[in-house]
């Protein structure tokens, strides 16, 4: 792997970052400065613990991930008429998937077809690198895993701006209720206004069609 894909690939990692150090994070960020057991607590959440659940979790974000339920929420509110999609989501009791598709609803017809796969892509390229971290997989593999997800992002998407987009609405969709949600968009909102006009942003100096096959 040559310079220029490794930063790509650091760069689509660094966007996981969130809150008010998240700019500052996509400047400095080096996947290296984690320890290994605050890796294995962040793969943990979600039932990486060795190096076959972290093969298995990074190849479901790849293939499925977050997207599969947001399009799963989209077709069913797609049958609903519009005036009754706010009450029918209203009426749901659970308090993650009623904020999920409020989630939905509000991007229903503002995303591309691949709608949150920029969320997917971007955990598996950050989760590949925790997990080699946390000694799961190796160093190869994790930058492997991170060309796989920037290939597949290049090719559902034309620019880092729409990328960022389908990012930030998966990252939204992913919170435990519409508290978390609406604090999450809040920060976001500071962060990608930084990442999208400041000089010095990498996406500036990054290029959306670096050669990523290895």
């Amino acid at each position: 792997m040559n310079k220029e894909q490794k930063r790509f690939v650091n760069l689509v990692a660094s966007l996981n970052y969130t809150g008010d150090l998240a700019y500052y994070s996509v400047l400095h960020y080096n996947p290296l400065d984690i320890t290994k057991d605050r890796a294995k607590k962040l793969l943990e959440y979600w039932g990486i613990v060795d190096a076959e659940t972290a093969h298995a979790k990074l190849k479901w974000f790849l293939e499925e991930g977050l997207r599969k339920d947001f399009d799963r929420m989209k077709n069913t509110l797609l049958f609903i008429s519009a005036p009754d999609r706010e009450q029918w989501i209203s009426s749901l009791e659970d308090e993650k998937t009623r904020n999920q598709y409020k989630v939905v609803n509000r991007y229903l017809h503002k995303l591309s077809s691949k709608t949150i796969a920029g969320t997917d892509y971007g955990f598996c390229t950050m989760f590949a690198q925790n997990a080699w971290m946390a000694d799961y997989i190796t160093s190869e593999d994790a930058y492997e895993y991170g060309c796989q997800a920037g290939r597949r992002a290049q090719k559902d998407f034309s620019k880092w701006s729409d990328f960022l987009i389908s990012h930030s609405a998966g990252g939204e969709f992913n919170k435990e209720n519409e508290e978390a949600s609406v604090a999450f968009m809040k920060s976001q909102q500071v962060m990608l206004t930084r990442i999208l006009t400041a000089p010095h942003s990498p996406l500036r100096k990054i290029s959306w069609n670096t050669n990523l096959v290895l």
